[in-house]
Parts: C-alpha cells; structure tokens; sequence
C-alpha cells in the first residue's frame, strides 16, 4: 500500500468521525440524525476493509467491520428517505435489509 493511499484513508476516516460526532452533537437526536451517523461509521468501515491486507491487519475484527461496511447502501436508502419525508420512523423492513446486507457482506468475506 502506497503512502497516498494510506494518507488519504486515514483523512477520510478522520473526516467522516468528524461527520458523525457532528451530527450526533445536534440538539435533534432522532432517527434522522442516527441514520447519517451510521451512514458514516459504514462508509469509514469500507475504507478500512477494502485496504490490502485488510484481513492480515483486522483478525476476526475483519467480519463485524465487513457486516458494518456492507451496510451502506441501505443506510443510504435510510438517511435520504428519512432526510426527505415527514414521517421520521424507521420501519421492519429497514432492520430486514440491514441484517441481510450484513449478513451477505459477512457471506462474501468469508468466502474471498
């Protein structure tokens, strides 16, 4: 792994840790804010497990990171849906998607 690469995964991470605890500080604590705030802590997941030597580096730690990461997609879907609509709720079918994305990123990583 080059320098720059390095450099620029840790500046992302860094910045996107500054996003979340920037959105949780807010006065409104609710489903929207939480959302944006996972949807960051997945996004920062993906660069730290699609660096090489990912599995070398994490150990086990590899497959929770992976299930956090896979989920970003759909804490995308969560965040813009609930960023944009009246009704702030979450719904069964959001907990569904997020427990199968993760538990297919989980499937993939252990059979890469």
């Amino acid at each position: 792994m080059s320098s720059l690469d390095l450099i620029l995964r840790v500046l992302g991470i860094a910045l996107l840790a500054l996003v979340a605890s920037s959105v949780l500080r807010t006065r409104e604590r609710t489903h929207r804010t939480r959302s944006v705030a996972w949807l960051a802590a997945s996004v920062a997941a993906f660069l730290l497990t699609s660096m090489p030597g990912a599995e070398r580096i994490f150990g086990a730690f590899i497959y929770p990171l992976t299930a956090l990461c896979s989920t970003h997609p759909v804490w995308f879907w969560i965040s813009t849906r609930l960023l944009f609509s009246d009704r702030a709720t979450l719904r069964t079918s959001d907990a569904i998607c997020l427990g199968a994305m993760g538990v297919a990123g989980v499937l993939y990583q252990a059979h890469v």
